[in-house]
Parts: C-alpha cells; structure tokens; sequence
C-alpha cells in the first residue's frame, strides 16, 4: 500500500490557494439553487435544474478554465526549472 510506505514520512509542501469568492458572486448562476422563474411563472418543475450546471458556461467552466491554467504554468515553471538545471555550467574542484 502506497500510503502505508509512507506514512512515517513528512515533507513540507507548497498550498496555492485562489480566492474564487469574489468571482463567483459576481454570476447570479453561481449558487447551486433551483431554476425557477419565480411565484408568477407557476408552481415549479419536478425536474429541477442545477443552476450551477444549467448555466452555461457557468462558475465550475470559470473554476475549471482557471485551474488548467494554474496546472500549466507550474509546469512550465518546474520545466524552465530542470532546463536551467541542466544548462547551468558544473563546477569541478
């Protein structure tokens, strides 16, 4: 088990948090609630929508776009990265 390997390890890890509050506020389908039209449109649909999902493109598309783009650019960092590692000039004593 792959856990249990390395369960008496610890590692220090970097957290990148994005703050998506303000964000999503701004969308009025940004809230998983109900599609209705209100009380004067009638009684509402017994097959309701997720208006986080019904909306398109909708939050998760703008949380999805976002988080790709956060995943390629650390990969270009950690890329450059190994290529300056590797082109950098070794030292011999």
């Amino acid at each position: 088990d792959v856990l249990s390997k390395h369960s008496n390890e610890s590692q220090v890890m970097n957290l990148h948090l994005l703050n998506v509050t303000s964000m999503s506020a701004r969308r009025k389908d940004g809230h998983a609630s109900l599609y209705y039209l209100g009380p004067g449109r009638g009684p509402a649909s017994l097959h309701r929508q997720d208006c986080s999902h019904w909306c398109l493109p909708g939050v998760p598309d703008s949380w999805n776009e976002l988080l790709y783009t956060l995943i390629l650019k650390q990969e270009l960092v950690h890329v450059q990265d190994l290529t300056e590692s590797s082109q950098a000039p070794s030292v011999t004593t």
